[in-house]
């Protein structure tokens, strides 16, 4: 429920405290607070997921990836389990989600969703949290950059993993259009209808 997603969430927000969880004298949840994100997603989606998770690691300037996707055998039907923190706080972008399934391309079956836990470190300046009145809708300053470097930081987790091409280096230069979508989540931005069709053609082939 919605309590037990909040302090999983938390857990990998700050894997290095400790949080124990428990409803009615039965333990529901624990986290050892070892600074171990992948033992924390071990507990909250069993050690079976855990081990189908791939590590994430980029440095870029100011801006650090880090954290896990799944890979390519390991899906869900809803991006739920896609889980983005900034500076060690949960927040959903559309931006960032695009980039998630952007470095999947074709690599997914129609209709599923890769599973991740992304962390997100930058100078607090380049984010906006006054988006929505929760704070978990969040925009950047460098949206495409940020947009750039998430998509090739997944690249590069999954080539290593033996499941795509080596990603190529991308600029960081002018950014991105702005990611657009509708209330259906579907993206409208320049490259839809070249999606559209792939999608097309993996449902028919």
């Amino acid at each position: 429920g919605p309590c037990s997603d909040w302090v999983t969430r938390m857990a990998m927000a700050r894997p290095d405290v400790a949080i124990k969880f428990s409803h009615d004298d039965t333990v529901l949840f624990t986290s050892a607070g070892r600074d171990d994100l992948l033992a924390v997603l071990a507990e909250a989606h069993g050690s079976k997921v855990a081990r189908e998770m791939l590590p994430v690691e980029l440095h870029s300037g100011a801006i650090r990836i880090a954290g896990y996707v799944s890979g390519a055998r390991l899906t869900r039907a809803t991006r739920k389990h896609q889980l983005f923190f900034v500076n060690s706080r949960f927040v959903r972008s559309l931006s960032l989600g695009h980039a998630l399934g952007e470095a999947y391309g074709l690599l997914l079956p129609s209709g599923k969703q890769p599973m991740c836990v992304l962390k997100i470190e930058l100078t607090p300046e380049l984010v906006d949290p006054n988006v929505h009145p929760t704070k978990i809708e969040v925009r950047f300053k460098n949206q495409g950059q940020l947009h750039n470097l998430t998509q090739e930081a997944v690249e590069m987790a999954l080539a290593e993993a033996g499941l795509r091409a080596p990603a190529l280096r991308r600029a960081a230069g002018p950014p991105r259009p702005p990611v657009a979508a509708d209330v259906a989540g579907r993206w409208h931005g320049p490259d839809a209808e070249v999606r559209a069709r792939a999608r097309r053609l993996r449902v028919n082939s």
